[in-house]
């Protein structure tokens, strides 16, 4: 008979570890991941460090889903896969659900909505006090924000620029020193005069559609 060591008995594999269920703190952490995406991804794109935050996320959520395709991979090499285990369901739904949030950008659609309202609501009200709003109208070509604190909806609003004679109303809900997100109300539907390639070099202004009357919109200056 061979002799066994005393210090062998009891000792699990340096690798038994990979063959069991993704770990409590790893599966919850996901899940914060996907709660966070999904509030990133809410808001309009913007132009600054917080620009970086949804890739950050998806890189911490890319890492931990290689982390489940090895212990996957090795439990049913060794065949110890217990499907019981809620944890193995959990580290493949919740890395799916976040990539596909990042593809669809449901989030931002949704939070709009719930808020849309409230945004209509305000903006109509701007633009029938349009001659109080001539001194936030655009100035020499280039959008003048003015300040506005408010909260529409779920989303705060900290700036404004109401253009009358274009009927169009920009709501910033985010943004930096010399850049600026959030929502154009243009219920004309017509090409705004402040697009791409309108713009002075030295400014640069992007809007994508989202509804028939709004817009959302990221400007920013050198």
């Amino acid at each position: 008979m061979g002799h066994i060591s005393v210090s062998d008995v009891g000792q699990p594999s340096s690798t038994s570890w990979f063959r069991k269920p993704p770990r409590l703190w790893s599966v919850l952490t996901m899940a914060v991941i996907a709660v966070l995406l999904c509030h990133e991804l809410s808001y309009p794109p913007v132009i600054g460090p917080r620009s970086i935050v949804p890739y950050l996320l998806v890189a911490v959520g890319l890492l931990l889903l290689v982390g489940y395709m090895v212990r996957l991979c090795e439990a049913l090499r060794r065949r110890t896969f217990d499907a019981r285990q809620w944890r193995w369901y959990a580290a493949v739904i919740l890395p799916a659900f976040a990539l596909w949030t990042w593809h669809a950008g449901w989030p931002l659609r949704l939070r709009f909505e719930l808020s849309r309202s409230s945004l209509h609501t305000a903006a109509v009200g701007l633009l029938q006090a349009g001659e109080r709003c001539t001194p936030l109208s655009a100035q020499n070509g280039q959008l003048a924000f003015a300040p506005w604190a408010h909260r529409l909806g779920s989303y705060r609003i900290t700036e404004i620029c109401v253009i009358p004679e274009q009927r169009a109303v920009y709501f910033v809900t985010g943004g930096y020193s010399r850049s600026r997100s959030g929502f154009v109300y243009n219920p004309d539907g017509h090409t705004l005069d402040l697009n791409l390639e309108r713009r002075p070099c030295d400014d640069w202004v992007q809007t994508q559609p989202l509804t028939p009357h709004w817009l959302t919109f990221t400007w920013a200056t050198s």
